[in-house]
């Protein structure tokens, strides 16, 4: 997706155990303590042919919530990225008590990767002035755990989920003989 990427740890409170019998309803463990995203983002430097000066870039990861306010931030260290190259910013955000995304209740995130012209230090200094900003790309997050047990079945966040299977049949006409070429 444009060269971001993110996946995400959850942390469950201590007793949850690992989810066998279900860990939701009322035990306290049906809600994550809290959410490390880990982001990367690939930087393609489209500068003039023949210029041998790299660009420094800053780029800053940004979670929104569903809310539309910022969860959570981080920045990567300031790339030294070369006319034609890719460079690859990584940074982690971690966020406290994460709504999770569900079937019946499809909660997402935006994840924003914004690089801006120059290095982190006075980007962060002159927000305004200096950080010019150069690229900028979304992708949507949802916080969830996903488990299968062969003998329980599928688990969403700690809760069973009962997944039916039906058969689909396909109906075709039936084949009939060609006339044959010699009467």
């Amino acid at each position: 997706q444009h060269g971001l990427f993110a996946y995400s740890d959850l942390a469950w409170g201590s007793g949850c155990g690992d989810g066998l019998a279900g860990g939701g309803g009322g035990d306290g463990c049906a809600v994550p303590l809290s959410a490390t995203v880990r982001t990367s983002a690939a930087i393609f430097n489209t500068g003039p042919a023949g210029t041998a000066v790299a660009a420094m870039v800053c780029a800053t990861f940004t979670l929104t919530g569903p809310d539309g306010a910022a969860a959570a931030t981080a920045t990567a260290p300031t790339l030294s990225v070369g006319v034609g190259e890719t460079a690859t910013a990584h940074a982690t955000l971690s966020l406290a008590s994460p709504l999770l995304w569900s079937a019946p209740s499809p909660t997402l995130y935006t994840l924003t990767a914004t690089v801006r012209q120059g290095a982190c230090a006075e980007a962060a200094a002159a927000p305004t002035a200096a950080a010019i900003v150069v690229d900028e790309v979304s992708v949507t997050h949802g916080f969830r755990e996903l488990r299968f047990d062969a003998d329980a079945g599928l688990f969403i966040n700690r809760e069973h989920f009962k997944v039916r299977l039906t058969r689909a049949l396909t109906l075709t006409p039936s084949l009939t003989p060609s006339p044959s070429p010699n009467p």
